[in-house]
């Protein structure tokens, strides 16, 4: 593998600039080593060293006038006589227009330091947060964990964003995750309200003299987990930042880190966990080596995702002709496709040059990319005789795509309860609610054989991208259409009715609990349900919120008699109902939906509505523009989800003319069956033009608003 990482990929953007760096020292203790000077420098340019020595009455260091230069050159404070309490809060307060660190001056970090750091000191939009290890990762490599139970603890919410409790030699932790590395940055907003808490902290601290966590300690490493916890239990967030898989040693516990210089474990680092078990067990070892070339050449992350969807649409070019070995090579370049489409995000983490612009890519371009090639093998279906190719090709899109809606509503269900809630409590209390209550107090290390075993079987039954890929690859070496598409609805089919199962049961073992106050106002949830200006008006008008679930029995019933007038050529009827499902769903779908099985709403309505498009093969062959029309939506829902996350808002959702909204598109479609379906065709009949040209303008009133609102959107984010 190339040497991860060249001069332009390594570059320090600079963002925490002439930050303050507090290195809490023992007696004895010396400075950090050149290397480490020399990384803070680095990694925080113009950067100030100040040396807090730990023992009560010690020389002080406070920022000042510089008065000379550790060893690696870098300046450090002036010398007087505090605490180091006292030392940590004027270090605060002096300079509230940057970042102040705090290392806990035992520590070794990898070789060299700087990769393990640039996280903490040099990523966009960092704030207050401390660098931490999850010793019980299930996806996590080997990397040599020890000492574990010498390891400092703490709970991480399961939201995984905030530190809701920290241990130190006397305070307890109930059912911690996360072993704490022994550095912490506090963001320029917060150190006046960190000045404060450490001001307060020898007067809260116990007297008992026999204590670890006495002023008069000697401990460095004590004394930074005082000053952690002090900011937790104060109520000042401090976020949950990964330290990867660094080489990283505290007193006796550790880890020996990946293989490599720090570089190359910053390489390693980049590689995402939350993959399937083919990505991680084979396409990120090979996307860290398309990686490292393209760091060396410069590549940027748009770049990349661009060239993996170049890749994948031009593997479906080769399907879409048929010919055998052009199959072979699409299948080959499926996976192509898969490996760089990997290497983006690895890049933009070894850079540390994100844009939400660029997850909206690399997102929206997964999908675009799996249903071209649905559609190519289709075309190659309907052109060797099997008429069914395109409604197999339409199922496996809608299969998919319910997939993930409903994978994105149960998350928005579970968020307000995955909350991390940071404890408030004063130091003088030495167990956390969850350790006075009886709970774990030491850490968990790797998980067992058996155990990971399990985490990965469910993994694949879930069928995430990567197996997916692998599927359609190998069933592209059979040039047998029907057989790829048959096995990709099964397999999702199966995959859908895991997860959707799992969580019924779930959800019916609980006591039944509607969600009240954490959703007391509209939502994800309600922004994913895609509803248009015809429900939103009424609903505004029409505040009644009825019963959910006979609301969402009687919508599906009646989108059923939809269905059947579509297909037997009833207008009128198909129109009539349409209307009638406007006020039944503006009630069922009054915001916020509470409901505890509201999640499934999004993923039901996109499978009613998907039902009423497909209905109009029932007139003809329109097996490619019911499709497209189908991708379109698709489309729009994706755009809503990647929205909803990247920009934590979504005005194109919230623009009722937009997509033209659920019951707008079942209405387009008892429209189109009313006013140009031809009397007397039939599923084998040639393709209405009519019913055509309608699909066709409906792309555009559905596709071409949501497009532009995102054009407008990352245009004024400037992303």
């Amino acid at each position: 593998m190339p040497e991860a990482a060249e001069t332009s990929a390594r570059a320090v953007h600079g963002l925490s600039a002439g930050a303050d760096v507090a290195v809490l020292l023992g007696p004895g203790s010396r400075m950090p080593t050149a290397d480490l000077a020399a990384a803070l420098a680095a990694g925080a340019p113009g950067c100030r060293i100040v040396p807090v020595p730990v023992p009560e009455t010690v020389p002080e260091a406070v920022p000042g006038p510089t008065d000379g230069r550790d060893a690696g050159g870098v300046p450090t404070g002036a010398v007087g006589s505090a605490s180091p309490w006292l030392v940590l809060s004027r270090a605060a307060s002096a300079s509230p227009d940057r970042p102040l660190f705090v290392l806990d001056g035992t520590v070794s970090f990898a070789d060299p330091p700087l990769p393990s750091l640039l996280d903490l000191l040099d990523r966009p939009g960092a704030g207050t947060e401390t660098l931490l290890v999850a010793p019980g990762d299930p996806e996590a490599p080997p990397v040599g964990l020890a000492g574990l139970p010498a390891a400092t603890p703490a709970r991480v919410g399961a939201d995984g964003r905030l530190v809701e409790s920290s241990g130190s030699p006397r305070h307890r932790v109930g059912d911690p995750n996360r072993a704490v590395v022994g550095a912490l940055r506090v963001d320029p907003a917060d150190r006046a309200e960190a000045a404060r808490l450490w001001g307060a902290t020898e007067a809260a601290l116990p007297a008992d003299p026999t204590s670890a966590t006495d002023p008069g300690a000697t401990d460095p490493g004590a004394t930074f987990d005082l000053a952690l916890l002090t900011l937790v239990r104060g109520g000042l967030p401090v976020g949950a930042r990964a330290y990867g898989y660094y080489r990283w040693r505290r007193g006796i516990a550790g880890q020996t880190g990946a293989a490599g210089t720090g570089w190359r474990q910053r390489l390693r680092t980049a590689s995402r966990g939350g993959d399937g078990l083919y990505s991680t067990a084979v396409v990120r070892r090979l996307s860290r080596h398309g990686t490292a070339v393209a760091l060396g050449l410069g590549w940027s992350p748009n770049l990349v995702t661009a060239a993996s969807l170049l890749i994948g649409l031009l593997a479906a070019a080769l399907v879409y002709t048929g010919a055998w070995w052009a199959w072979v090579l699409a299948a080959v370049l499926l996976q192509v496709a898969l490996v760089v489409d990997c290497m983006d995000g690895e890049i933009a983490r070894f850079t540390r040059r994100f844009s939400n612009l660029g997850g909206w890519l690399d997102g929206v371009g997964d999908r675009v990319k799996e249903y071209a090639v649905f559609a190519a093998v289709a075309a190659v279906a309907v052109r060797d005789g099997h008429p069914d190719g395109w409604l197999w090709a339409a199922i496996a899109l809608v299969l998919v795509t319910g997939r993930h809606l409903e994978d994105h509503s149960y998350a928005d269900k579970l968020a307000p309860g995955r909350l991390s809630r940071p404890e408030r409590l004063g130091l003088d209390v030495v167990d956390d609610s969850r350790a006075a209550a009886g709970a774990r107090t030491g850490l968990t290390g790797r998980p067992d054989r058996r155990a990971r075993t399990v985490f990965w079987a469910k993994k694949v039954v879930h069928l995430p991208i990567a197996e997916r890929y692998l599927l359609l690859s190998l069933l592209l070496l059979t040039r047998q259409p029907l057989w790829v598409l048959a096995v990709a609805v099964v397999g999702n089919a199966l995959a859908l009715l895991w997860a959707l199962g799992g969580r019924v049961l779930r959800e019916l073992r609980r006591p039944s609990r509607d969600l009240g106050p954490e959703l007391a106002a509209v939502g994800p949830l309600d922004a994913q349900l895609d509803l248009g200006l015809s429900v939103r008006l009424l609903q505004r008008v029409w505040r009644w919120r009825g019963p959910f679930l006979p609301g969402v029995v009687a919508l599906l019933a009646l989108w059923l008699g939809v269905i059947a007038c579509v297909c037997a050529g009833l207008g009128w009827l198909a129109l009539v109902g349409a209307v009638v499902g406007v006020p039944l769903l503006a009630a069922t779908a009054q915001p916020p939906v509470r409901h505890r099985f509201g999640w499934l709403l999004p993923p039901l309505l996109w499978a009613g509505e998907a039902a009423v498009v497909a209905a109009l093969l029932a007139h003809g062959r329109l097996g490619g523009a019911v499709f497209g029309f189908l991708a379109v939506v698709a489309y729009r829902r994706y755009d809503l989800i990647y929205g909803l996350r990247l920009r934590t808002r979504a005005t194109a959702a919230l623009d009722p003319l937009a997509g033209l909204g659920v019951e707008g598109r079942v209405l387009l479609v008892a429209l189109l069956v009313l006013l140009v379906a031809p009397a007397g065709g039939g599923p084998t009949a040639p393709a209405p033009s009519g019913l055509v040209t309608g699909l066709v303008f409906g792309m555009v009133l559905v596709g071409l608003p949501a497009a532009l609102a995102s054009v407008r959107e990352w245009r004024s984010a400037g992303r």
